[in-house]
């Protein structure tokens, strides 16, 4: 057993300036907040990570054994969560040669073991794949590893960029991780339209999404789950942040 494993909820050590992040025994590793490299590594945020770790923490270990897939793994920060902390067998996807040998690092140093086959993963193990989510990851796991992923996953975590892609702001450089496309919404609206067909029928999708109120007063990403799901699911909030930002202001706070 790791010591995240044993460990129970502790104080968090965030230092997004630093790229340092410590808690429930996990450690995570990545680029400053203030890196604007394209290819930076998204630090760990106490409201966001540290956040959604802890809510789906419970539901995780009521399914022990569960297979997690991680979309857009990052610093690996939820994979290595679900598997070291929640018991599950996880995939993470990333198309980050960089970002990936990073949530490698950061796994290998929780103690996590990488397993170099999907079909061989053990509890608490994570398989990593280079790979666009969507119809070329399915194709991956399908063809070259005979891994049936339809249907496949108890878990699908999505964290895509959110933010808007402004490259009329000459004085804001940013990196890949926030390319959100006009209206931030471009990388959600892609990934949740093939979460059904990955997703096991009492399955659950988790993650964070900012989104505009575009008709009737509902949230876009609320659409487009509806859409996806051809409104066979059921939405849960765990919390909804509607205060107004500033998008200048909040793009120039990061970079």
């Amino acid at each position: 057993m790791t010591p995240a494993q044993s460990s129970k909820l502790q104080s968090c050590y965030i230092s997004p300036t630093s790229g340092i992040a410590f808690f429930d025994g996990v450690t995570i590793r990545a680029d400053s907040i203030t890196d604007i490299r394209q290819n930076s590594v998204f630090p760990v945020i106490e409201e966001k990570q540290v956040y959604v770790c802890r809510q789906m923490k419970t539901l995780l270990e009521k399914s022990p054994n569960a297979l997690f897939l991680d979309v857009g793994t990052g610093s690996g920060v939820y994979a290595i969560y679900a598997a070291a902390v929640c018991n599950c067998k996880v995939i993470a996807v990333e198309t980050s040669a960089r970002a990936l040998r990073i949530a490698r690092q950061n796994a290998k140093a929780n103690g996590v073991n990488i397993a170099a086959h999907p079909q061989e993963l053990e509890t608490g193990e994570i398989y990593f794949s280079q790979v666009s989510f969507g119809e070329k990851f399915i194709e991956k796991m399908q063809h070259k590893f005979k891994f049936n992923a339809h249907s496949a996953f108890d878990f699908v975590l999505l964290s895509p960029a959110n933010m808007l892609t402004m490259s009329n702001i000459s004085d804001i450089s940013i990196a890949k991780h926030a390319f959100g496309g006009k209206d931030g919404q471009q990388p959600f609206l892609e990934q949740i339209k093939h979460v059904p067909s990955v997703l096991k029928p009492q399955g659950h999708c988790i993650g964070t999404q900012m989104t505009p109120v575009v008709t009737d007063g509902l949230p876009q990403a609320i659409m487009a789950i509806d859409k996806a799901f051809d409104r066979k699911c059921h939405i849960r909030f765990k919390e909804v942040f509607g205060n107004k930002l500033s998008t200048r202001k909040l793009l120039q706070g990061q970079y």
